[in-house]
C-alpha cells in the first residue's frame, strides 16, 4: 500500500515509538519488528518517546514494512503464539515444510511439530490451514 494513509493515531509526546508499533501492528497485520517508522527521512528509535524525536504535534510519520530473510523468514524464529506473525511469515512465503536445521541443537522436527511442542496453538493452526502444508513431501 505504498503511498496510502494507514492510520490516523492520536499519540501523546510520551509515547514511545514502540508504543505506537505495537498499535500499528494490529492495525496493519505486520509484526511490531517488521515496522520502521520514519520522518522526514529519519529513522525514529523503538525506545525513544515522541518528545525525544522532537516531534511536533500532528506530523506525519512514514511506515515501512520490513520484508524478513535469512533467519527472520523461518516460522521456527517465531518465539510466541502469535498469530500475526505467523501469517506474515507465511505471506511472505516461509515454507511451513521446513525442517530444524540451522541450528546446533538441530532435531529434525518440523514446524508444525516445533508450534505444537511450545504450545502455539494459534500458529499451528494456521500452518495447518496452509495450502504448501507437506504439498511435495
Amino acid at each position: 500500500c505504498a503511498g496510502n494513509e494507514v492510520a490516523d493515531l492520536n499519540t501523546e509526546p510520551s509515547n514511545t515509538i514502540a508504543h505506537v508499533l505495537n498499535e500499528l501492528q494490529g492495525i496493519t497485520n505486520t509484526p511490531a519488528k517488521f515496522i520502521q517508522l520514519f520522518h522526514k527521512g529519519k529513522i525514529l528509535s523503538y525506545n525513544k518517546t515522541f518528545e525525544d524525536e522532537g516531534l511536533p504535534q500532528d506530523c506525519a510519520i512514514n511506515l515501512v514494512k520490513i520484508s524478513p530473510t535469512g533467519d527472520d523468514l523461518q516460522l521456527l524464529s517465531i518465539e510466541s503464539d502469535d498469530p500475526c506473525h505467523a501469517q506474515y511469515l507465511l505471506d511472505c512465503k516461509a515454507d511451513p515444510n521446513r525442517a530444524d536445521e540451522s541450528t546446533a541443537f538441530a532435531t529434525d522436527i518440523t514446524v508444525l511439530e516445533f508450534a505444537v511442542l511450545n504450545g502455539f496453538d494459534k500458529v499451528a493452526e494456521l500452518i495447518l490451514l496452509d495450502e504448501r502444508l507437506n504439498k511435495d513431501n
